[in-house]
């Protein structure tokens, strides 16, 4: 049986994300040598990485890239096609291939976005990233439904989301082909010697450190945890650990302006081992306010989880169907700031507590393990067949 992969972005060095699940299930797909993973790129380039081919495309846009893919399932006569991406990726790849009759897995992270997502956003961010939110969201809003239908709804294509949220919304207009499969995570990983120590950051030992790592556009909620930082000891540092963007210059400048400055530590750049900075950190904090621009269960949130880690995050999107408030973590509302500062004070003040949240945290995602995932997929892939 021969699979082909396809994912935008892929860069073997920096597996993250969706990527990284392309990855991290292809490899453990037999026989090895029968896996190609096509993706995008600023060059035409084919190589071999653990036992998989890998091949980047060269295109302008998302229409030229889907063009070439086709071009490559003709040469490659795969068994299965496995796409990883959006909604609106998953219709243009559909609407390349609706001559084709082999089965398509299409593993989508994102749907139509429920309008009251936009509730809890500030002016301010529309002003900071309108290209994000309007252009990103936008797109999938304004998807009709039957569109969705006229190119999801075949008989060779099968779904796979993340959450059940996603798993309604498709169930009700692809019928009996939406199958729910979260997104894996390392568990073995988590259970490794620390790597890492307070001090090799420059932190004293007994420095208490809320760790946000991720992009840094502002919807992330990084200005309200830069806020919250005046209100909490001087033995409380904030360490953010950011993939750049274009709201850098202006998270830098909050951390400039705060009267609580010295106690922020910042690390920008692409960090392949999240770990590194997982092994030290008190509380992991990601008060996100708007699901449009994140993934169903961020990516981020079950590393963190799988290192039985205390986490701090918002009732936003589906993060409520994976943290429940005062089992295996707490979960504020993303209309409130102050609610954060408190969260992170309940955390500090209570170390059994937070201890008990970590251990219910790293339980909740031990079925998410990528072999147990792997797996499931596998089977559907069977059942295409």
């Amino acid at each position: 049986m021969k699979l082909i992969a396809i994912v935008r972005h892929f860069d073997y060095n920096q597996l993250s994300a969706l990527p990284r699940a392309a990855y991290e299930i292809s490899r453990r797909f037999t026989p090895k040598n029968e896996v190609l993973i096509v993706t995008d790129g600023f060059k035409e380039e084919r190589y071999d990485a653990d036992g998989m081919r890998i091949r980047h495309i060269k295109a302008k846009n998302s229409l030229d890239f889907f063009n070439s893919v086709r071009g490559v399932i003709s040469e490659e006569n795969p068994s299965i096609i496995h796409f990883f991406g959006s909604l609106s990726g998953a219709i243009l790849l559909s609407s390349k291939l609706r001559h084709y009759r082999v089965p398509i897995v299409m593993n989508l992270y994102n749907g139509k976005i429920r309008l009251k997502e936009f509730s809890s956003l500030r002016f301010g961010d529309v002003l900071k990233q309108p290209t994000r939110i309007f252009i990103l969201s936008m797109k999938n809003i304004l998807i009709p439904r039957m569109i969705i239908k006229r190119f999801l709804d075949k008989e060779n294509i099968r779904i796979i989301v993340p959450s059940k949220n996603l798993k309604e919304d498709y169930g009700h207009i692809v019928k009996n082909r939406v199958i729910q499969i979260p997104h894996g995570v390392d568990i073995d990983d988590r259970k490794k010697e620390v790597s890492r120590s307070k001090e090799t950051l420059g932190l004293n030992k007994n420095d208490k450190i809320v760790l946000y790592f991720g992009n840094s556009y502002i919807l992330r909620g990084i200005d309200d945890l830069i806020k919250s930082l005046e209100r909490l000891d001087d033995n409380t540092r904030l360490l953010l650990v950011l993939t750049p963007s274009s709201n850098l210059k202006y998270i830098k400048n909050l951390i400039r302006f705060s009267p609580k400055n010295k106690n922020i530590l910042l690390k920008e750049g692409y960090f392949k081992n999240k770990k590194d900075f997982l092994d030290i950190a008190d509380i992991v904090a990601l008060p996100y306010r708007f699901s449009g621009e994140i993934p169903e269960y961020p990516f981020v949130l079950l590393e963190s989880m799988a290192s039985s880690k205390p986490v701090i995050t918002t009732n936003i999107g589906s993060i409520p169907e994976i943290i429940q408030n005062d089992y295996n973590g707490l979960v504020i509302n993303a209309k409130k700031p102050e609610e954060l500062r408190n969260a992170i004070m309940k955390f500090l003040d209570d170390g059994d507590f937070a201890k008990k949240c970590g251990i219910n945290a790293r339980k909740t995602v031990e079925s998410f393990d990528w072999d147990i995932v792997s797996q499931k997929v596998f089977k559907v892939y069977k059942e295409a067949i």
